[in-house]
């Protein structure tokens, strides 16, 4: 559905993503991890093409819709809260408007001419296309959503700019839930909304029919909702097929694993350097030392893992095994 091809974002001398690849499938639920400035929130920028990456491409094919519901900086005003949520269905408002554009010139023409004919034929044909938005459905589904989301029936009508910046994210969340785009990219979707509301999110999204990119400091939530894990630090991706808790257990170990390859690399390295060093000025050994120096030069360098963040994880899991 997505395709993430070597994607690489700079700010300055600071690269957040270098050839970074990976695909989004349909009705995958796929949770970004990584510390604060990682750059989960830039990726989901460059998904949603608000940014343009610096080398690399996001592929989605044609027609594909993708919604994005940005931390914060969401300040709707001028419409009702009911206008700006039913304008999530505009496909079926211009099919109404239409209709009675030309139903409105139609009672003008004599029933008897071609025009009259061919008039009717469109409004037919446009009348079977508004049938298939399924229309009686519109009023429902939108009273369900923002009831959803904590909102009472005195305040549909009521201007979006009365509303706080809490509950401006409320109508930008119910506005994407009712367009149904076939990728959601939601950027801490629940900060914030009280315990009701997070349940009646949380049960949305499970069923909800596309595909899932979430951030979110809400652990349950990337637990229950979240089947693969995509971990951001020092430029570098790591994905595991499992939900945080997954993530946080497995990278440990992965760190371990990575530690003890690191460590092991750096002992034959010191090995060889003693060698060149010891044997560097003796001409006996002169095809020893050059072939020592190839050698040194043609190994692969295991990065050094991140003694900070490989401390945090043990020490998370450390007080996950005595809770």
């Amino acid at each position: 559905m997505i395709s993430v091809q070597s994607l690489r974002v700079e700010f300055g001398t600071r690269v957040l993503f270098n050839e970074l690849s990976f695909s989004v499938q349909a009705r995958e639920r796929i949770a970004f991890a990584g510390h604060n400035g990682a750059g989960k929130t830039t990726l989901m920028k460059c998904l949603a093409g608000i940014l343009k990456p610096n080398a690399g491409i996001v592929h989605a094919p044609k027609g594909t819709r993708i919604g994005y519901l940005p931390q914060e900086g969401i300040h709707i005003r001028g419409r009702s809260l009911w206008q700006e949520t039913e304008s999530a269905f505009g496909e079926t408002l211009a099919l109404r408007g239409k209709i009675d554009r030309l139903s409105h010139e139609l009672a003008k023409l004599d029933p008897r001419s071609s025009p009259y004919a061919g008039m009717l034929e469109e409004i037919g044909g446009l009348e079977l296309q508004l049938e298939a938005t399924e229309p009686a459905r519109m009023k429902p589904r939108i009273e369900s959503v923002l009831k959803g989301l904590g909102f009472k029936e005195q305040d549909f009508p009521r201007d979006c700019a009365e509303f706080s910046g809490g509950w401006q994210m409320r109508i930008a969340m119910a506005k994407l839930f009712l367009q149904e785009p076939q990728v959601l990219l939601l950027d801490e979707p629940t900060n914030h909304l009280d315990l009701g509301t997070q349940m009646w999110v949380e049960q949305y999204l499970i069923n909800y029919p596309g595909a899932i990119l979430l951030i979110s400091h809400d652990r349950g939530l990337l637990d229950t909702l979240c089947t693969r894990t995509i971990a951001f630090a020092h430029g570098r991706a790591e994905e595991y097929a499992g939900n945080f808790s997954y993530f946080e257990r497995e990278s440990v170990l992965r760190r371990e694993i990575q530690l003890k390859q690191y460590q092991s690399q750096q002992r034959e390295i010191r090995e060889i350097q003693r060698f060149i060093d010891r044997f560097r000025a003796s001409a006996n050994k002169a095809t020893l030392v050059q072939s020592r120096v190839k050698m040194l030069a043609k190994i692969e360098r295991i990065a050094e893992p991140d003694q900070f963040q490989f401390r945090n994880q043990q020490g998370r899991e450390d007080r996950h095994r005595r809770t």
